[in-house]
């Protein structure tokens, strides 16, 4: 029987083609991976559907960005802000691969977020 570490290792492997050594426990979608928008919402259902992962309470938004070139401007222009500010860009709730590893063998969401925050996918 095959870990869930080195399951979870090749599905993002599959999914992104990445370099393998980038795939790190504490690697992060969106940082290191280089996963956001449209690709993250495709990544982030196939994974729920492969390992059989409950996402209830899961909020897209708030570890991914949007997709689309036409909004380019506004996101760099809203990151730099934020960077000017010392505040976290917005949608930047990381999600490691050891995130998903967790999720994988128990078959849940396991990250949390403050009440203010709504789902939106």
């Amino acid at each position: 029987m095959i870990p869930t570490q080195q399951l979870v290792f090749d599905f993002i492997f599959d999914k992104t083609r990445v370099n393998r050594k980038r795939i790190l426990l504490d690697a992060q979608l969106r940082r290191d991976i280089g996963v956001d928008g449209d690709d993250a919402d495709d990544l982030m259902c196939d994974f729920a559907k492969q390992f059989n992962v409950d996402m209830t309470g899961f909020d897209f938004d708030a570890h991914f960005g949007p997709e689309g070139l036409g909004c380019l401007p506004i996101i760099f222009f809203r990151s730099l802000r934020h960077k000017l500010r010392g505040e976290p860009p917005p949608s930047s709730v990381p999600i490691t691969i050891r995130d998903l590893i967790v999720a994988a063998e128990s078959h849940k969401w396991p990250l949390h977020y403050a009440l203010n925050r709504t789902n939106s996918r």
